[in-house]
């Protein structure tokens, strides 16, 4: 009877992990898209289909002070990378996303 009890504990650690594996991944990207659609980043949702980047005087000015902790668009300190947030809905088809010239600074 020992052997039962190892066999139903291994079949639940099995059963549970193949739950976690396969439900974290959409647990995970349901919460970041309420984060952005609800929160946004902090001056208020941000609507979907539409690209948020970071003000200009956050990314451009070295001696801004950095943002409080729960903005999400501040969450790093690299002051060279433009940060974009936002959701794209592709269930109608395909977006045309436009980039702006950055004079070749990006890519």
């Amino acid at each position: 009877m020992p052997n039962l009890n190892i066999l139903i504990f291994a079949a639940v650690v099995v059963i549970v992990w193949f739950v976690v594996i396969y439900f974290w991944p959409r647990l995970l990207l349901s919460v970041y898209k309420r984060a952005i659609l609800v929160t946004g980043t902090g001056d208020g949702p941000i609507p979907v289909n539409t690209l948020y980047t970071e003000p200009q005087e956050v990314f451009a000015d070295p001696l801004h002070t950095l943002a409080s902790a729960p903005r999400v668009m501040t969450s790093g300190v690299n002051r060279d990378t433009l940060m974009i947030l936002g959701w794209l809905d592709l269930q109608e088809g395909p977006l045309v996303l436009h980039v702006p010239d950055m004079n070749d600074r990006y890519y």
